[in-house]
Parts: C-alpha cells; sequence; structure tokens
C-alpha cells in the first residue's frame, strides 16, 4: 500500500473528529447561553395590550364575528338588489311612456 494514502486516510478521519467535536461544543454552548431579548422585544412585551388598545387593532374571534355579520349584511343587500332589478324590470317601460308623452307636449 502507498503509505500517501494512508495519510490521507488519517488525516481525513482526524478532520471529520474534530469537525464532530467542534459541532457538539457548538450545541453544547448554544444550550447553556440564552439569548437576551432586545429593548424591542421587552417594550413590546410590556406594553402589547396597550397598542392592540390604542391602535383599534382586532383580534381574531373580534375578526370572526365581523365577517359573520358583514356575511350576513351583504346577504340581506344582495335580495334587496335583486327586489330593485325586479322592479326597474317593471317600470322601465312605464317611464318610456311617461317620457315619450311628456316630450309630445314639450312639442306642443
Amino acid at each position: 500500500m502507498d503509505i500517501g494514502f494512508l495519510y490521507g486516510f488519517l488525516f481525513c478521519g482526524i478532520l471529520i473528529m474534530v469537525l464532530l467535536v467542534l459541532y457538539w461544543s457548538y450545541k453544547t454552548i448554544r444550550k447553556e447561553i440564552k439569548p437576551v431579548p432586545s429593548h424591542v422585544q421587552l417594550y413590546f412585551d410590556e406594553h402589547f395590550k396597550d397598542i392592540v388598545r390604542e391602535w383599534d387593532i382586532m383580534n381574531r374571534t373580534e375578526v370572526k364575528t365581523w365577517s359573520n355579520d358583514i356575511t350576513k349584511r351583504l346577504g340581506v343587500i344582495g335580495k334587496d338588489i335583486e327586489k330593485i332589478k325586479s322592479f326597474r324590470k317593471i317600470f322601465d317601460p312605464r317611464l318610456d311612456k311617461l317620457e315619450m308623452t311628456v316630450s309630445k307636449m314639450e312639442r306642443v
């Protein structure tokens, strides 16, 4: 066997072991050191309810309630529009006759 091959194999093994040790040390250090929250994070933690109240931000429950209400209202409006369309179909010919009569009367 070639001695260079053995040295290369040994070097790769040592390199892999060093990388594994570095990885395990990084994971251990990361677990022990907990991140410190930023000033912005601390501010929002303390004042979040006030911000929501002041800015009139809605929570999920309020959004669902509003969505249900607006859906009902739009349904009623849709029915009213259908009534108006049928009313218009009935009265459009009458209005056309009335306009023709008025225009005839204006000519005289």
